[in-house]
């Protein structure tokens, strides 16, 4: 008796059929790639398979990972660490992304900064040196509206 392999395909794909004593095979999601996976692999069995996925070729029932698309920014009102950030940029002061990090905590702050200029906050940022920049809310801005 032959059963069948149960392996994630994509939504209302059939499960591949399996081979004698292959249940619990994980098989490489890379596009066209049926290779089994081993030892630490979990997703893809190579980099050219993972390389394909994320170049723009399309799984079978799923989106690639090209990265085009909207971000998803949360409203300040619903967002402790956006209001913390929001709350040091005010006073109008320059701040490093470091100095934001150690004065509020946030981890993330080129995505919180982000999401601050998509809720319409006017974020300025200055280059000091280097790689280093410095941002601040435009108080001007805001208080114009």
């Amino acid at each position: 008796m032959v059963k069948s392999l149960s392996v994630d395909r994509g939504v209302g794909k059939k499960p591949l059929p399996a081979v004698h004593g292959t249940e619990g095979v994980k098989i490489c999601r890379g596009p066209g790639c049926k290779n089994e996976l081993t030892g630490k692999q979990t997703k893809f069995c190579c980099d050219p398979c993972r390389n394909r996925l994320h170049s723009g070729e399309r799984l079978e029932g799923r989106k690639a990972l090209s990265g085009k698309g909207k971000m998803r920014a949360a409203k300040l009102a619903n967002s402790s660490r956006l209001r913390k950030i929001h709350g040091l940029l005010v006073g109008g002061e320059w701040h490093t992304r470091l100095e934001i990090f150690k004065k509020t905590g946030v981890d993330n702050v080129s995505t919180a900064i982000s999401e601050l200029r998509k809720n319409g906050f006017e974020i300025e940022k200055r280059h000091v040196a280097g790689g280093l920049w410095e941002y601040r809310l435009d108080v001007k801005a805001a208080f114009k509206a």
